[in-house]
């Protein structure tokens, strides 16, 4: 949003986002346009062809978005977030 009181405070959203996103089953995440702040978060850049090739393997793989947003513990420790889930649920 660009709206911080404190330094980084982006690069921290975009952290758990990709965590709780990672938590729910997404394969990946289209960051968009390149920009050094995604790479140095460990955003990878791909060649179209292979994006699309991953996108078409993943396409209509149901996620577990609704029942992790339902965990209120994430709510209230969204540090929970910053641990790998298992391997289990990924």
């Amino acid at each position: 949003s660009g709206f911080h009181r404190v330094a980084n405070s982006g690069s921290v959203q975009l952290a758990l986002t990709a965590r709780l996103l990672e938590r729910a089953g997404f394969a990946f995440w289209d960051l968009g346009q390149e920009f050094d702040y995604k790479s140095k978060l460990g955003a990878e850049l791909w060649p179209r062809l292979t994006f699309l090739q991953r996108f078409r393997a993943v396409r209509g793989t149901h996620s577990r978005l609704r029942e992790v947003a339902r965990e209120t513990e994430l709510l209230a420790q969204p540090s929970i977030l910053l641990r790998r889930a298992p391997a289990a649920e990924l």
